[in-house]
């Protein structure tokens, strides 16, 4: 593989660490949508049988392209711990 090949899959995976980071961003939006609503309604911020059906559903989808279930699980343990941190400072 030439430098230049190189080179242009690093571009690649720039524009993939970009979008990634976009729908974090998204993500992290909407959990402050509903830490809004849990305000409202007098909702506590942790919900575990939420965390459990997330965690469920990463775990899944991970599985399902081929991605390490420990990888996964320490990538959405740090999306689900910014979004508490998100609602919590709402």
């Amino acid at each position: 593989m030439s430098d230049s090949q190189i080179a242009q899959l690093r571009t690649a995976i720039d524009q993939v660490d970009a979008q990634i980071f976009t729908l974090i961003a998204r993500r992290l939006e909407l959990a402050s949508l509903v830490g809004e609503q849990k305000r409202v309604t007098g909702a506590s911020i942790t919900q575990a049988k939420r965390e459990v059906q997330v965690r469920s559903a990463v775990s899944r989808t991970a599985a399902n392209l081929g991605i390490d279930a420990a990888v996964a699980d320490a990538i959405i343990t740090q999306i689900i711990d910014a979004s508490r941190s998100r609602q919590m400072q709402e």
